[in-house]
């Protein structure tokens, strides 16, 4: 009886010290956060499971095999400044030559690196990696191109510059779980991710507003042959006494054989107040074409020869026919 009493009692303590540990890790990972977005003021956690299906979209979309479990909880992290979203942060657990390490991932919210961190490992070049030249050159990158750095164009060498005499296995540690924590961020957390961005999107073209509603408009593969505009995703601003602000809107838009992501920020009489480009290699044509309307109608006189005014045409048509759906509900 004594027995059965002690072995209780220790069982109790061990859940009492595993609880103050996991608590204490809670509190070590919101301290990176608030180091990694230091304008932020309030952070959120997004519990998702990594199922079967996702690991193996995973491990299809990975350059190099998995091996470990990637299944079970994972927390990604939202910073927010007041109610505008300011960056994402993924802390994961890594296996390398000097054991696990864990690492975590600063994400803008277009999933692009923004830095990283560890929390725990080993590897006596932990410290001297994050200050190196190696960390800076991963800001800005997005899964596509980590995966140049992990796996070069046939006949070019991986070249990784920056990096710490001696830190060579540990960079390399880092370009997997870079590319692991964007791919499983899209994968496991996309709805939500998107969401994000989108708030962060209304906010920054009407700060002032008082609320927002979003609406998706979704590819329509029975109509794509004919269409320009690929996908839109609405923010509606409105302002004090339910006042109608505008709308900012991301589109997917195809230009001949390219497909751009655009930015359109319009007035609630449709006029267009600005749309640029969200991509930083776009072309002096397509920023010409964006600049012309500005000031103008979607729904105005066609500019000939503009290569977005069909995308132009059919934006206006969507906002003309959310609205008539509005006013049906």
């Amino acid at each position: 009886m004594i027995r059965r009493v002690l072995a209780f009692v220790a069982s109790g303590a061990l859940a009492v010290i595993g609880a103050a540990q996991s608590e204490q890790e809670l509190r070590d990972t919101e301290a990176m956060v608030f180091r990694a977005f230091p304008e932020a003021d309030s952070m959120r956690r997004i519990i998702r499971d990594v199922g079967r299906e996702a690991r193996a979209e995973l491990e299809q979309a990975l350059p190099f095999r998995v091996h470990f479990d990637e299944l079970g909880p994972h927390t990604l992290f939202v910073a927010s400044r007041g109610r505008r979203p300011v960056g994402l942060f993924y802390l994961r657990t890594e296996e390398a030559a000097w054991g696990f390490t864990e690492i975590g991932w600063a994400l803008d919210l277009e999933l692009r690196v923004q830095g990283f961190a560890f929390r725990r490992g080993r590897n006596q070049h932990m410290r001297e990696l994050e200050r190196s030249g190696f960390a800076k050159s991963l800001i800005g990158r997005d899964a596509a191109r980590i995966r140049e750095l992990l796996a070069p164009p046939a006949g070019k060498p991986p070249t990784l510059e920056g990096v710490p005499a001696g830190a060579e296995e540990l960079a390399q540690t880092c370009l997997r779980s870079a590319m692991k924590a964007l791919l499983v961020t899209e994968l496991v957390w996309r709805e939500e991710v998107e969401k994000v961005a989108d708030w962060a999107m209304g906010f920054d073209a009407f700060p002032a507003a008082e609320r927002f509603r979003r609406e998706v408009v979704p590819f329509d593969e029975t109509t794509a042959a004919s269409r320009s505009l690929r996908a839109a995703r609405i923010m509606f601003a409105y302002g004090t006494g339910r006042s109608d602000l505008g709308g900012v809107v991301k589109t997917d838009v195809q230009v001949g054989d390219r497909q751009f992501s655009l930015c359109w920020v319009v007035d609630s009489q449709l006029r267009v107040l600005r749309v640029a480009p969200t991509q930083s290699w776009a072309d002096d044509e397509l920023r010409s074409a964006c600049s012309t309307f500005e000031g103008r109608r979607l729904d105005g006189p066609a500019l000939v020869g503009n290569a977005l005014q069909p995308a132009a045409t059919e934006l206006a048509a969507v906002f003309r026919r959310l609205a008539e759906a509005r006013k049906t509900r």
